[in-house]
């Protein structure tokens, strides 16, 4: 009688001892997929601010061929802000959807080429001041969507976007400043809700 005991209470014990292991292994693998969901994120901000940057240079819409398509598919993203904290989620779906508003400008803005039969002219690419503002902001956005996805959440530490290169590949080189995209002016920008009218 008392084996029979020792042997349902073994049975019990291991039963939970398995589903904790379980529960710990697959936590640990759906912490591990959103780490690297954050890090694609990341990069996939760090590409569409580049494009940005070149076009707020140029003062125009930018080429398709400096658009990179994004990593992070739509069942990534609805991982990814499922496992973030409603600020940080809001904020990094506020930026993905205000690029994703811009890119749908661009398609209207510019008629795609191999359609027309025609490279456009200079001209007929060039930013409305509206748009360029909401690049202007959108930029801000990434900015601040990168930092959201920095430290924890990715495993990757907050890097300045004037660390990377492309700001040297401008011709002639400019600064951040100059495109109205530095730290400060980011930080008035989402201080003043990026110039929408107080309630």
């Amino acid at each position: 009688m008392t084996a029979a005991i020792f042997g349902l209470v073994g049975v019990i014990v291991g039963g939970v001892l398995n589903g904790v292991v379980g529960w710990l292994v697959a936590r640990g693998q759906a912490r591990s997929s959103t780490r690297a969901i954050a890090r694609l994120a990341y990069d996939d901000f760090l590409h569409h601010q580049s494009t940005l940057v070149r076009a707020l240079d140029a003062g125009c819409w930018w080429d398709g061929a400096d658009l990179l398509g994004e990593q992070v598919c739509t069942e990534d993203w609805k991982l990814l802000l499922g496992e973030l904290g409603d600020e940080p989620s809001q904020e990094v779906a506020s930026a993905r959807g205000w690029m994703a508003y811009l890119i749908s400008r661009w398609r209207a803005a510019v008629p795609d080429p191999a359609q027309a039969q025609l490279a456009l002219p200079l001209a007929s690419r060039t930013l409305a001041p509206q748009d360029s503002q909401l690049m202007r902001d959108t930029f801000a956005r990434m900015d601040r969507a990168r930092r959201q996805l920095s430290g924890k959440v990715s495993g990757r530490k907050f890097s300045s976007f004037k660390d990377g290169g492309t700001l040297a590949t401008l011709e002639p080189p400019r600064t951040l400043e100059e495109l109205g995209i530095d730290a400060e002016s980011c930080r008035l920008r989402r201080k003043a809700d990026y110039g929408r009218p107080s309630p």
